[in-house]
This record gives C-alpha cells, structure tokens and sequence, in this order.
C-alpha cells in the first residue's frame, strides 16, 4: 500500500484559511492605508505613539501563516502516531491564535478611519471570531477520518556487531553497548534559535546593555541538546545522557532494573511532544519515533528510552540479563 504523503486531511484546517483571507481582504478594501496613523495605544485607549500602520500588518500577517504552518505540522505529526481514535484538541490551535489577531486587525482597520481613535477592548468581535472559528474546527476535527496506521510487520535480525556483544555478555567478557537519537531537524532548529537568540542580544544590548549578559548566559543553553540523546548499556547499568556536553539524566545500575519491554507510544497523546517527557505512568527521554524501550526499576519507577532501533537496545539488555515484563 502506498504510504500517503499527508495523514491528516488539510480541509480540517479551513477555519483557519477563512480567517486569513477575511484578513486579507480586509486589507485590500481598506487600501489606500494612510502613511501617519496610530500605532500604540496606553492604558486608557488613547494614543501613545504614531507611525507607518503597515508596520502592523507585516508583523499581523506573517504571524497568522506562522500559526497555521506550524497547525499543519503538529495536527500531521499526531495523525502519524495515533494508535487509536482520540480527539486531537490540538487542531483548535491555529484557530484559536489567529482568530484574536483577525479580531484585534479589523478592530484597528476601523480605528484608521476615525478622527479621533480611541481603543476599546473588541469583545463582541473576539467572541464571534475565535469562538465561531474553534466551533467549526472541532466540528471538522470529530468529522476527520481515521484509520489504523498501515505498518509493515518487523522481523528483526541480529547484526554482526549485536552477535558479537551478546556473545560477550554471555562470555562475561568486557562488553559496552552505545547508540544515540540526532535528528537533523533538531540540530538546525537549535542552531538557528541561538543564532536568532544572538541577533536579538546584540540588537537589544545597543539600547539596553543590561541585557547582554543573562542572553549570554542563557544562549549555550539552547545548545544543550545539540547531538542528540546518548544511551549506553555497559555492565555498570543503563546511562542516558543528553548533548555533545554528555548531560547526564539517568543512570540505573543493571541490579536496579527489575524489567524491560518493547514500548508503542505517541509523542503528542501521550507526553504533549518530544525531548525530556513526563505524563502519570512514567519519565520518557526521546527525539523521535514512536518506539522505545520501557524500564522498569526494582523501585516501580518507569522510564521510557527513545531509540532509533529499539529492538536491539531491548535485545542487550535482555541479554545483560535484564527480564522481560
């Protein structure tokens, strides 16, 4: 079977497109915009400061593309690993943001044209709009259709290099076992949100120095998880370690492990996204994929380690000795 390029259907996103081309309508209707127009507004409504109001609008309307984008991405990244059928609250995301500044952007529009502008909180525009708009997306989102996820059945085979640690597991000669989960899209996000975080220090510290220092502080940070997530079984036990830097975050000996078992999950369902997760059944450590290896400790703590081939992982440490369950 041909695998879809897209899992969730895009016609579940059209509150959202609706509400941007309200927007840009009402952006053409109202053109010619004034060159000077009010730009800010203070506590009591009244104006504050004057401008260029296309300012607002090359920040409004690229915002609201934002939004939906990144709506697509989260709503296809929860259809992929939805096991069962569950109502993606998720997909109100994009309406839920874009409504208000469509709201808040007609509201301005109007304000262009009075001789005296003074701004009011438009309630009656931001309940008709957002609460219209979510109506509609979760009616879509109950009328979206599911399937059971097509999965071709894994045999899994041991490797060479597998045969050879299992067969000195078994030997009681030195052994270690390592891998690793290093998404590229995580590293070039990294990489850019620090350089947008540096451009933002030095735009900022020529008119506020104070600022310079905690961002510079704060920016290796951002690079912490750059290299992935490290997992390494070695006869002292189980060791996680996040980054180039080799954070650690956890570390069981083998005596400590009372069981292991292969593990199905979805990122979004059930930990709210990627990276360091905790929900009420267990601490999670991945980056990716939707399979890891659940541990359980003598203690009745469980862990779940994301692995780019979790079988194997399982494998060495059933072979170290670990049980299964």
């Amino acid at each position: 079977m041909t695998r879809r390029l897209l899992v969730h259907p895009l016609w579940v996103h059209a509150p959202a497109v609706l509400l941007i081309g309200m927007l840009l309508y009402a952006l053409h209707q109202a053109s010619p915009l004034p060159v000077y127009a009010p730009l800010h507004f203070n506590f009591y409504g009244r104006v504050n400061r004057w401008g260029d109001p296309r300012e607002v609008f090359v920040t409004i309307v690229p915002l609201c593309l934002f939004w939906l984008g990144l709506g697509v991405l989260i709503d296809e990244l929860w259809a992929r690993s939805e096991v069962k059928r569950r109502f993606n609250w998720l997909s109100l995301l994009d309406e839920f943001t874009i409504a208000p500044l469509v709201a808040f952007t007609l509201y301005y529009l109007s304000l262009l044209r009075a001789p005296a502008p003074v701004f009011h909180l438009p309630v009656t525009q931001l309940v008709v709009l957002t609460g219209g708009a979510m109506g509609a997306a979760a009616l879509l989102e109950l009328l979206r259709p599911w399937r059971p996820p097509v999965t071709a059945e894994k045999h899994w085979a041991f490797d060479a290099a597998q045969d050879e640690i299992v067969a000195r597991i078994t030997s009681g000669q030195r052994w270690a076992y390592w891998e690793r989960q290093n998404p590229a899209w995580m590293n070039g996000l990294l990489v850019a949100l620090a350089f947008v975080f540096l451009g933002l220090a030095v735009g900022l510290g020529t008119h506020a120095p104070g600022v310079i220092l905690p961002m510079v502080i704060t920016l290796p940070l951002l690079l912490l998880p750059l290299g992935g997530l490290r997992v390494a079984v070695t006869p002292e036990g189980l060791r996680v370690r996040l980054g180039i830097f080799g954070l650690p975050l956890l570390t069981l000996p083998l005596q400590e492990i009372a069981a292991a078992r292969l593990h199905d999950f979805s990122p979004l369902q059930d930990f709210g996204g990627y990276g360091i997760r905790i929900n009420r059944e267990m601490k999670a450590y991945f980056f990716q994929g939707t399979r890891g290896v659940l541990v359980r400790s003598r203690a009745g703590k469980k862990y779940l380690i994301g692995s780019d081939t979790p079988e194997r992982l399982h494998a060495v440490l059933q072979a170290a000795g670990v049980a299964e369950g």
